[in-house]
């Protein structure tokens, strides 16, 4: 079989000034469909042919359009995209929690979940049955009137809009802090070369709070002053971030206990696998029993390599001494790795990251027994939002099946400036 010619059209991407005009005629068209559902049928008639069914075929014919759009706000290099799609988003997320508000789907819904509790259904449409039959139950249907719905879709769309601020601020942020050289003492050249530079300032560099940028200087900056400030300063940053983190924690809770659950965890938790708080505190506290000792015993490797740098070095007070700071943690751990003769950089030359992709891929290919073949570039354009976007044609492996298109896989995998 020739597996390098492409089954179907890459996904193309959208221009920024057609975003939101894309994604309202989609919410028309989820919209028509709704209604035409609720005009046709009623309870005695209801079943999944003409009620579920309808939805997953508009699912089918959208979905590749509104994850593009969404998928932009996150990765894309252009600040109209990453704009229009927060936008596009929040319109496609309102619209979805109004249908699920609805007090007239509820019956017939109900009804399909019950009638098909003694049919026969595929695994995948039982799955998308259970699913909208949850999101209705935990909007309140059956349980809260009205007016309680229309309460909780508000306050929904109230918290979504604060995690939609909250979650922009961190893509967005340029925050950092200006080093001098000797401050930045056991920093790599080629770090000290990428950091931003002052013309005025030649012994200065401006360090940003990005985690790439930040880990640098808790693996390599020598004093521990740099590193305390850098942390310091990070943890700081965005703080407008924690009132509003605070009103998203509250304002869930509220939404969760007028829908009738002890607490979000709860609410969250019942899509999950572990479907309480107590199971989650059992697993988290049988972790800790069985990873305490270990923990423990690195901590003090650490902490006998910050004395016996104490007394080589004045620099360290007996207080100091005496504990390891978020701020040195990576900084002694990059030490131990030198005392067991581990050059993390050296160990990367054998790693380059084609090579990892390839070996993965081949990884997953026998676990999976699934096929990649790659996207050549030229395939690609109109279709990568960024020239580090590398795709995979992906296929099916297994001799029942041999040759079935799967799909696409994308990989954006380096960091960058507006990528979150």
């Amino acid at each position: 079989m020739d597996y390098s010619s492409l089954p179907q059209p890459l996904p193309r991407l959208i221009p920024a000034d057609q975003i939101l005009p894309i994604m309202k005629r989609i919410v028309g068209q989820y919209q028509t469909v709704r209604e035409n559902i609720i005009e046709s049928v009623d309870v005695q008639k209801a079943n999944f042919d003409n009620l579920i069914q309808p939805l997953i075929d508009i699912d089918n014919e959208t979905q590749g359009d509104i994850a593009i759009i969404a998928m932009l706000r996150y990765s894309s290099p252009d600040p109209a995209s990453r704009q229009a799609s927060e936008e596009a988003c929040a319109l496609v997320n309102e619209d979805q929690a109004a249908f699920t508000a609805r007090p007239d789907f509820w019956p017939l819904l109900k009804a399909v979940k019950e009638a098909c509790q003694e049919i026969s259904l595929h695994f995948e449409a039982r799955k998308y049955l259970d699913k909208l039959f949850l999101e209705f139950k935990q909007f309140g249907h059956g349980t809260l009137q009205p007016v309680q719905i229309h309460e909780y879709l508000e306050r929904r769309n109230y918290i979504d809009g604060m995690r939609r601020k909250y979650n922009q601020r961190i893509r967005e942020d340029a925050g950092g802090l200006w080093f001098s050289l000797d401050e930045l003492a056991g920093v790599k050249k080629h770090d000290l070369d990428r950091f931003g530079k002052d013309p005025e300032k030649h012994d200065m560099r401006f360090v940003r709070f990005s985690a790439a940028d930040s880990l640098v200087l808790y693996l390599n900056a020598s004093k521990s002053a740099t590193r305390k400030r850098m942390y310091v300063g990070n943890v700081n940053n965005l703080s407008q971030n924690a009132k509003l983190f605070e009103k998203i924690v509250v304002e869930r809770d509220l939404n969760a206990r007028l829908v009738g659950y002890e607490s979000h965890a709860t609410y969250r938790l019942e899509k999950r696998l572990m479907k309480t708080p107590a199971q989650v505190e059992s697993l988290l506290a049988d972790l800790h029993d069985r990873l305490l000792a270990r923990g423990q015993h690195d901590m003090k490797l650490l902490m006998d390599l910050k004395r016996k740098e104490s007394r080589e070095s004045a620099k360290i007070t007996e207080y100091d001494v005496n504990a390891i700071f978020p701020w040195d943690y990576w900084y002694y751990a990059r030490l131990a790795e030198q005392h067991l003769h581990v050059d993390p950089e050296q160990v990367a030359e054998y790693f380059p990251i084609q090579h990892v992709i390839s070996v993965m891929l081949e990884m997953f290919s026998g676990f999976l027994q699934l096929r990649f073949c790659p996207i050549s570039q030229e395939q690609l354009d109109g279709s990568a939002w960024h020239d580090d976007v590398r795709a995979y044609a992906v296929w099916d492996g297994r001799e029942a099946s041999k040759g079935r298109f799967i799909g696409y896989l994308y990989m954006d995998l380096l960091s960058r400036d507006n990528k979150y």
